[in-house]
Parts: structure tokens; sequence; C-alpha cells
């Protein structure tokens, strides 16, 4: 519940740039979730690497929560999607990896924050790809991302 804005704050107050996120049509669907999107830019998922280009361009940065969704474990899930690596490889652009610990803070299984746990941040180095734009390339590149988010996630 809390990864999406908290990226989003601290991207504004540390960055000084506005942080886009992009979402899936299948959870968040509704006026009050359209709302929100259309207030904090969010992306939805469909024609996403196209809009994610756009606001690249207009000087915002792009948020990818590789999972899709929340894990229910404190354990990271698999990663089936590949938005993230054709985005790194079309635009050559670094990618910065996080990895936020936020299952004892608010997990799915708790309709309320236990402000009495910890958030842990722990943000990587830049990487950089510079492989030709294919399938299999970009399933690569996510896989090389999430080896690193799941480095920074063991010292958080």
């Amino acid at each position: 519940f809390i990864d999406g804005p908290l990226l989003i704050l601290m991207i504004a107050k540390f960055r000084n740039k506005r942080l886009r996120l992009l979402a899936t049509k299948i959870f968040f669907t509704g006026v009050f979730w359209d709302f929100l999107f259309r207030h904090f830019g969010a992306i939805r998922v469909n024609g996403s690497v196209d809009k994610a280009i756009d606001a690249l361009k207009q000087g915002d940065c792009i948020g990818v929560l590789p999972e899709g969704t929340r894990s229910p474990t404190r354990k990271i899930l698999k990663v089936t999607h590949s938005g993230l690596g054709v985005l790194a490889l079309k635009t050559k652009l670094p990618v910065v990896p996080v990895a936020l610990k936020t299952f004892d803070f608010w997990n799915r299984h708790h309709f309320f924050p236990c402000f009495k746990r910890n958030i842990k941040v722990n943000i990587g180095i830049p990487m950089y790809f510079k492989k030709k734009l294919t399938k299999p390339n970009a399933k690569a590149v996510v896989q090389e991302v999430m080896k690193q988010i799941k480095k920074l996630h063991q010292n958080a």
C-alpha cells in the first residue's frame, strides 16, 4: 500500500522531480482511483512504454514496481513482465534499483499500518544497459535489475 506514495514523496523531496508510476488497470479502478492517478500522473500499463517515454522527455522520472502486486509474504515475487527492460533499452537512460522493506509496516493482510514498525529503503547505483532492443534482452535487463533489488533487499 505504501510503496508508491513513499517513492513519489522521496523523489519530490530529494530530487525535486515528479515521479510517475506505472499502474495496472486490474486492481485500481473506479472514479476515486482515476482521479488519484490523474492527479499524481500515474501511467496505466496498456501503452505505458510510449507514455513513459513522453513523460521522461518532459523531465519526469518513471517508477516501475516490477512485481506488479503486493507480496503476501516478505519474499520478492517472480517478475514476468518485460516493460522495464523495454523502457531501459529504448531510452538508454539509467535504471536505479530500490528495495523497499515495508511489509512489517503495512502489508496486504492488515487494514491499517503498524506505526511501531520501521520502513527500510535501500537505493542502489544507477544501472545502464546498451544492448539491442529485443524481447530476450529486455527480459535479461529485468532479471539484472531484480538481482540488484534482491541484494539491496537483503542488506536493508
